[in-house]
This record gives structure tokens, sequence and C-alpha cells, in this order.
């Protein structure tokens, strides 16, 4: 992914992968976090820390939107 208004690309491990792709308005936190606990290997508490860590991380780089509303990067589409 690429990071809007910075040269900086991040590249997703399968749990990134996983996370952001439930990104999409309908799925809560608790959601995401027993869907990764399922697919991957992990106990609830290191996919709590983990999708947390994730989100924050996304967030603290502009990526993330409230529900209903427009991306960051689909802002000027």
């Amino acid at each position: 992914m690429v990071i809007p208004g910075r040269s900086e690309v991040k590249v997703f491990n399968p749990v990134a992968i996983k996370v952001f792709s439930m990104l999409d308005g309908s799925h809560n936190v608790e959601a995401i976090v027993a869907a990764v606990t399922k697919e991957f290997d992990v106990t609830d508490e290191q996919a709590s820390t983990d999708v947390a860590a994730f989100l924050g991380e996304l967030d603290a780089n502009g990526l993330l939107a409230a529900p209903g509303e427009k991306a960051p990067w689909e802002a000027e589409l």
C-alpha cells in the first residue's frame, strides 16, 4: 500500500491483509479479532494486540475512515 502524501510503501503480511480486507464498515474490531484468531494460529489476546497495533498504524498514517465516510484516498475522487 502506498501511503498518501509520502514516498512510502507498506507491504502487508497475511494477518494485515486479512484485517485490511475486513475494514469495509460492516465488521467491528471484535469480529476482526475473531477472524484473525480463527484463521491464524494465535490466541485471542495476541490477535487483539496485533489488530489494535495495525489499526493504530493505519490511523496514524491517515488510512482509516469512520463508517459511512469516504476513505482518505477516495476523498478526491
